[in-house]
């Protein structure tokens, strides 16, 4: 008998925990003040900390913050303690594990948040770790499940899309993050911005103000050398003006097209936040009124553009 499907689960399509774009786990030691560890996850914003062996650096346990907030209120712990006072043990002997990869279907880490496929009891993060349990890659929180199952339909499509960064060494040696401040104002992934862009659009785009361009991008990574040098990889949401064909009698006022053009740029260049609207048109015909919105994704690679695939027009 197959399980029932979970509201959740119609948006995975084939997507894996690679596609959460986990965050590296940031470890501590039980012989670390707490007062430290909570520094550490203020910094990073992380709601777990695992942690390992001083000597192999073994997985031994975890930092549950929200859980270790609760523990100092209530006076169990204090901060000068160390965190092997306050930390979640695994247990070795007796118990089956479940083995979370980055090629692990959602479907299966939904289960496992839900207490199914090993999990013994509901979870709220899994630690990612390689086939055989000897590299720790991440930390995937049910939150995290919850906030791609969210997102809209281009959202998961753009987090399948191939794309590379070179030199990627340099890329993949940056520091991630879940959000940046800039002037007064703080970003997180998979936040709308307004973005200065002055050099030139690549085609089939027009722009229609080649000296200062200002355009809409949706955030999908933070990565950083240091404080003063962050960067955010997003993908361009274009007015139909700037695209090929121009726009079209069924384009509105306060219209954009969603696409998968990928840049990343320098966050000097987050102008401020944007609020922008996904129109489900199979949900509600009324066209959002005062914000701008967009129900159309175009693909730079093969000039289309569709609102409810298969669908499509060219432009």
């Amino acid at each position: 008998m197959s399980q029932p499907t979970s509201a959740w689960a119609l948006k995975y399509r084939g997507a894996t925990v690679e596609d959460l774009d986990p965050p590296p786990a940031l470890s501590t030691k039980p012989t670390e003040l707490i007062a430290n560890a909570l520094m550490t996850s203020y910094e990073r914003e992380f709601t777990h900390l695992t942690v390992v062996s001083e000597d192999t650096r073994a997985l031994l346990g975890y930092l549950n913050i929200p859980r270790l907030r609760e523990m100092l209120k209530n006076g169990q712990v204090r901060e000068t303690d160390h965190v092997e006072k306050a930390m979640q043990k695994f247990q070795r002997s007796g118990k089956v594990y479940k083995v979370i990869t980055m090629d692990t279907p959602l479907e299966e880490l939904e289960a496992f948040f839900n207490g199914g496929v090993d999990g013994g009891g509901p979870q709220d993060f899994a630690v990612v770790t390689d086939e055989n349990r000897r590299f720790v890659l991440g930390v995937a929180t049910k939150g995290d499940l919850e906030e791609f199952a969210g997102n809209d339909a281009h959202a998961t499509s753009a987090a399948r899309i191939v794309w590379h960064v070179r030199p990627d060494s340099i890329w993949a040696s940056l520091a991630k993050y879940r959000n940046f401040s800039m002037k007064d104002h703080t970003y997180s992934v998979h936040q709308y911005a307004l973005i200065s862009r002055p050099q030139p659009l690549p085609e089939p785009l027009h722009p229609i103000d080649d000296d200062n361009i200002q355009c809409i991008a949706r955030i999908l990574e933070i990565r950083a050398l240091n404080p003063a040098n962050v960067y955010v990889r997003v993908y361009w949401l274009y007015r139909p003006d700037e695209l090929r064909g121009g726009r079209q009698d069924y384009h509105g006022t306060q219209e954009l097209i969603a696409t998968n053009h990928m840049e990343i740029v320098d966050a000097l260049r987050v102008l401020s936040p944007i609020d922008v609207v996904h129109w489900k048109e199979e949900q509600s015909s009324d066209i959002p009124q005062g914000d701008l919105y967009w129900r159309q994704f175009y693909d730079v690679t093969t000039h289309m553009a569709s609102v409810n695939p298969p669908c499509s027009l060219e432009l």
